[in-house]
Parts: structure tokens; C-alpha cells; sequence
């Protein structure tokens, strides 16, 4: 009785340091813990929302990165209620990851996802990541080739593999996009309108998925038009071995341990030949909406321009656009 008695006593007094009755403190806990029976755990949460974005068409990357993310964070809240998942909880897992800015607003992004969609669905009425700041990533810079690289490349290149190469720095396209995916094949020879000109981005295949038609420059058009074969896929079935040989023999490296050089050739940029086209095409047409466009980019036209500016000269940037392969010894009879 008199444990009772001073429980009592205690929980008046911590209640009075919270300025709440205890008829309130009763409906706050009832409150709780019928959100939490009438929530799901987080694993069901995650299950529910990958199902709904496989029905909605999402492509097989965006769910892989799905299955990923939110299979690292229900590892340690899998069992929980989505409904007692607290800001501070969230904030402390995103800084244990010990990965970088970048990395961690990744994850932010697809667990603010998440609470959006359990709000949705019910389980809980808020959404705990909203209070989760962004960390500060500085843009690591864009890294591209130069004009005599791009020239060495194309000019080292298997005629199978060479309008592939061409269509990726003078048009932009994802590699995604050319090599097709899983269930979608890439770019076919029948979706490059000559007439128009213009090459068409099917949506199953867009990051995004967005239709767009992305224009044919003129040097493009005979990098194209020399390469002869114009059926089918434009991707060759060994794409991925032609390529890599084009860019050893251009002088790119690959795994470091294989090169027996003193002086180990220069890695391959990452998405190197779209960032040469976006940062030569800025440079030489100052037109960053209409490279928003070409380059299917989700970024606005400021973004973008910030994102590519000043990476090439002008003059280099002619040069780029006037690369043809009128001097190539490695192109197929027409």
C-alpha cells in the first residue's frame, strides 16, 4: 500500500514538472498504444511500400535502391511499431553509417519516402525524418575527357561498339539508356529519326521515366551515319568487352593491380562521356534549360549550370563539337 502511495506521489510531482494532469497523462499513453496496434512494424511498412512502387511501374534500380536502404535501417527498427519511431532515433542511426554527406542524404531520402507513405496508409500522423536535417555535401567536381581523349577513344573503338561511344558524348544518353536494362531492352537503330533528328529515350528505359527526344548535332549525324549496319539494337551483344577495350586502348585503366606499368593510366571517369557532353554543350551553347531537357536531368536549369560551368573552354568546346570521323581509320564500310 504505501509503494502505491508513493508511486502515486511521484508520478504527480513528474507530471507537475510537465504541466500535464494525470487524466491527461492517461489519454496521452492510451493514445500511444492504440496507434501502435492500429500501426505496422517497420519491415511491413517497407514490404508495403516496395510492392506499391513495383505496381506504380518504378524501374528496377529505384527498387533495388528500396530494398537496400530500408533493409539497412529495419535491420536495427524492423520490429518496431513505424508509430514509435522518433526523430532523434532516426538522426543518431543515419550518423552511425560512417559513410559520407551524400550518402546519408540518400538514406534520408528514401526513409522520409517511407514516413510519408506510412502517414498515407495510416500508421502513423507524422513524419519523424521532417525534422531530420540535411547534412552539407560540397559538390565533388566534375571529372570529363578531353578533346584528344574523346578523339583517341572513338578512334580506338570496334565499329560495333563506336556508335554507342558516339551517341554517349555527343548526346548524353545514360548508359542505362543506350544498354537497356533487365526487363527493357536499350536503343534501338529504328529510334534515331535522321529525318527529324533526333534520337528517341523510351520511358522504360529513362531515369524517371520520361519520354524525351534529344537532338542529333551535326557531327553526331556522321559518327552515325559512317557506321554502316543501322538494324536492330545499337548495342552490340559484347558492348560491355568492346568498350572496356576501347578505353585501354585510349589509355584508361581498369583494376590498377593488372597494369604492370610504372605509371598506371588514368581511371575512367565516372559517367564520363554524359558529363562531357553536358559540360562541352553548356560551354558551347550557353543554353542550360535546353540542356535540362536533352539530358532528361531532374535538377532545375540553375542547378545544372552551377553543377557544369567553367569546366571547358570555348575553344575547346568548338573543337569537341567538330570532332567527325572523316580522319578515323577504324570505321565500317557503308
Amino acid at each position: 500500500m504505501r509503494s502505491s502511495i508513493e508511486f502515486a506521489l511521484f508520478a504527480n510531482r513528474r507530471l507537475q514538472g510537465l504541466g500535464i494532469s494525470p487524466r491527461e497523462a492517461i489519454e496521452l499513453a492510451a493514445n500511444y498504444q492504440e496507434r501502435a496496434q492500429r500501426s505496422a512494424s517497420f519491415s511491413e511498412l517497407a514490404e508495403e511500400l516496395i510492392e506499391a512502387k513495383r505496381q506504380a511501374g518504378r524501374s528496377h534500380r529505384h527498387e533495388r535502391d528500396l530494398k537496400s536502404k530500408l533493409g539497412r535501417f529495419g535491420a536495427t527498427f524492423g520490429d518496431r511499431s513505424v508509430s514509435t519511431i522518433e526523430s532523434s532515433e532516426i538522426i543518431d542511426w543515419l550518423h552511425q553509417l560512417q559513410v559520407g554527406a551524400g550518402s546519408i542524404n540518400s538514406y534520408r531520402r528514401i526513409l522520409n519516402l517511407a514516413f510519408k507513405f506510412a502517414m498515407k496508409r495510416g500508421y502513423r500522423v507524422d513524419n519523424p525524418v521532417s525534422h531530420v536535417e540535411r547534412m552539407d555535401s560540397t559538390q565533388r567536381e566534375v571529372e570529363i575527357l578531353t578533346v584528344q581523349e574523346i578523339r583517341l577513344l572513338l578512334e580506338a573503338a570496334e565499329p560495333p561498339i563506336l556508335p554507342a561511344i558516339a551517341i554517349a558524348a555527343f548526346a548524353g544518353l545514360r548508359a542505362s539508356e543506350i544498354e537497356g536494362t533487365k526487363d527493357h531492352p536499350g536503343l534501338k537503330w529504328a529510334e534515331i529519326d535522321f529525318d527529324e533528328g533526333t534520337i528517341l529515350v523510351r520511358a522504360e528505359v529513362a531515369k524517371g521515366r520520361s519520354r524525351r527526344h534529344v537532338p542529333i548535332s551535326d557531327n553526331l549525324r556522321s559518327w552515325l551515319i559512317a557506321a554502316g549496319h543501322r538494324e536492330g539494337n545499337l548495342w552490340p551483344k559484347n558492348g560491355r568487352k568492346l568498350f572496356e577495350a576501347a578505353k585501354r586502348a585510349a589509355g584508361f585503366g581498369g583494376d590498377r593491380s593488372e597494369s604492370q606499368v610504372t605509371h598506371p593510366a588514368r581511371p575512367w571517369p565516372r559517367n564520363g562521356l554524359r558529363h562531357c557532353y553536358a559540360s562541352y554543350h553548356l560551354a558551347r551553347y550557353r543554353n542550360p534549360a535546353e540542356l535540362v531537357l536533352n539530358l532528361g536531368h531532374h535538377d532545375d536549369a540553375d542547378t545544372l549550370f552551377n553543377h557544369y560551368r567553367g569546366l571547358v573552354k570555348p575553344s575547346d568546346a568548338d573543337a569537341y563539337w567538330s570532332i567527325t570521323p572523316v580522319t578515323a581509320t577504324n570505321m565500317a564500310p557503308s
